[in-house]
């Protein structure tokens, strides 16, 4: 088909309206209807498109981009449709700037987000709504029947209080199911990336905990294992606007906890609960496991357990947690493969295979994996310390909450509304502490969500009214006493002596770090590369042994301080 000069002006026109000019004076010609549209190549863009034949001109544009034009009217079972929908059956994948429709709407992809083995995510815009939203386009081959039932199921939630992924709809196009969500910002692990791996605060991790456990305890009610709890799948909102405001997404792997799961291998490796590798039951607490090793990751940016190991990842459980219980082991379809059974006369006694015993077993070598640490008691100590005993405080709670996490027992093991309880998300550790930096910060991040101290205990109002009461009592007329003035002037009525201590403590610690840290670049001098025993590993390496004399040294001056705040608070 040839074009005159003005038919060609005018579908460049139309063109370079419908990719982003005004379209407001675009209307299709009176008298067109689906039926005088056909299917052609365009003159202007080359491509193939929707042709309007009328009397007064002719007009060409890319279908993908006709939907934007104001006033086009389309039907599900149109000729035009159905000939662009048989044109596009021929590709093998959807592509950029494809138009996906459904009953309700038609999106528009805008860019690929990520993909995986189960298809591609791309940002899409609703043309009905001009609301981006976040497409999720399973391959052709990819069931999704469990899928979309898990999130039919979901929307018995409220995705806002629950902290769940809002779930729109699912529609057939090209041969793809696609399902559509809202838009969220990123992922934690690229949370991670972006901050160069530097590990999150307790301020900051505190908020993500609630969050997640709020949506576990909703999963929980509904009998709904999420079973795929990893940093990937918790995304942020919007992180500029509400900073760690977080909701779960992807249930591709969810099942019902009435579902017989029995030894089945579910959770991402070096995440995996126990119960999970040794072939028992599985229930909801595997997923408060997987937020135990997701809150151990975001305070230290590094895994807690191997990942490309199945015995490296339950060897360091047994050494950083203990032993399962034997009734577990007795119980585990896959117990024999990570545990030996010893035969004694007050019963059989199970006992970790050493690598060799393993590797002869399965004809698998374990591969090496250098545990971040021993204990978790180690975490009180291993960032460096901030001075501030709320801050000691704070750790403690936040490992006392992880090992309730990632108890062996899965009967054991906290579940969601009480971890909710649990003193460091309610920061009731903190309420003398109302004065200190960490404990305002930690009040500040925890407003997204809603968090409310309506009692006064640990906002400002308490605060305020006792400094009131002190102003009243100020203004009254006393007698002068120099101690007090002394201590007015103080500190908020502490002695001199105090500070004296301090500053002493200040020096004391400060030689010994120095003096730990030549010890270190000693070490490190002597050994490039960590030496330890494939075997058995009992040796241990000489950096790592002078982390742990840091971490000992700073143990003795933690317990010393401990004993010298007693003291002063004593002698005050």
């Amino acid at each position: 088909m040839s074009l005159s000069v003005t038919q060609r002006w005018r579908a460049e026109k139309t063109k370079s309206a419908v990719h982003g000019a005004d379209t407001s004076d675009i209307e299709p010609s009176k008298g067109t209807s689906d039926e005088q549209a056909v299917l052609g190549m365009c003159t202007v863009c080359g491509e193939v498109c929707v042709q309007y034949a009328d009397s007064e001109y002719i007009t060409s544009v890319k279908l993908v981009c006709i939907a934007m034009v104001t006033n086009a009217k389309f039907t599900q079972g149109s000729p035009v449709v159905r000939g662009y929908k048989e044109k596009m059956m021929e590709r093998s994948e959807v592509q950029q700037n494809d138009t996906l429709c459904s009953r309700r709407s038609r999106y528009l992809i805008m860019e690929f987000t990520g993909e995986g083995g189960f298809g591609k995510v791309a940002r899409a815009v609703d043309l009905i709504t001009s609301q981006d939203v976040a497409l999720k386009i399973l391959k052709k081959e990819t069931p999704s029947e469990r899928e979309i039932m898990m999130l039919d199921a979901l929307r018995a939630l409220d995705p806002v209080k629950k902290n769940v992924v809002h779930f729109f709809e699912k529609f057939q196009d090209q041969g793809h199911t696609c399902l559509v969500f809202e838009k969220l910002d990123m992922n934690l692990f690229t949370l991670l990336e972006q901050r160069q791996w530097e590990h999150l605060t307790l301020n900051e991790i505190r908020p993500i905990a609630h969050q997640l456990l709020t949506a576990l305890d909703g999963l929980k009610s509904l009998g709904m294992v999420h079973a795929d709890l990893k940093l990937d799948n918790i995304m942020l909102v919007n992180h500029l606007s509400e900073p760690f405001r977080v909701k779960l997404i992807d249930f591709g792997l969810s099942f019902m906890s009435s579902e017989d799961k029995l030894g089945k291998k579910v959770q991402p490796a070096g995440s995996r609960a126990p119960e999970v590798s040794l072939g028992l039951p599985l229930s909801e607490a595997i997923d408060m496991w997987g937020l135990g090793c997701i809150l151990f990751y975001l305070y230290l940016a590094r895994r807690p357990f191997a990942k490309h190991c199945q015995y490296r990842a339950m060897k360091g459980i047994v050494e950083m947690l203990g032993q399962p219980a034997d009734h577990l082991l007795h119980a585990g379809r896959f117990t024999e493969g990570f545990f030996k059974k010893n035969h004694k006369e007050d019963g059989p006694v199970w006992r970790m295979k050493t690598p060799r015993e393993y590797q002869r077993g399965t004809g698998i070598k374990p591969k090496k994996w250098m545990s971040p640490i021993k204990r978790l008691n180690e975490l009180i100590t291993l960032h460096p310390w901030i001075w501030r005993f709320a801050e000691l405080e704070d750790r403690t709670a936040f490992v006392s909450l992880l090992k309730s996490l990632l108890h062996t027992d899965p009967e054991e093991r906290i579940t969601p509304a009480r971890a909710l309880t649990h003193p460091f998300l309610t920061m009731v550790h903190l309420l003398n502490q109302t004065d200190s930096l960490h404990v305002t910060d930690a009040l500040d991040k925890m407003r997204v969500v809603g968090f409310d101290d309506s009692d006064g205990d640990l906002c400002t109002g308490g605060v305020a009214e006792e400094e009131s009461s002190d102003e009243e009592a100020a203004a009254a007329p006393r007698p002068v006493d120099t101690d007090s003035a002394v201590q007015d002037g103080v500190g908020n009525g502490r002695h001199p002596i105090f500070y004296f201590f301090i500053f002493s403590v200040l020096y004391i610690f400060l030689t010994l770090q120095i003096k730990t840290e030549l010890r270190v670049d000693d070490y490190d001098m002597r050994t490039q590369v960590r030496s330890c025993k494939e075997e058995e590993e009992e040796e241990v390496c000489l950096p790592e042994r002078a982390q742990r004399q840091r971490h000992q040294d700073f143990s003795r001056f933690c317990r010393w301080t401990g004993r010298l705040r007693k003291a002063v608070d004593a002698f005050d």
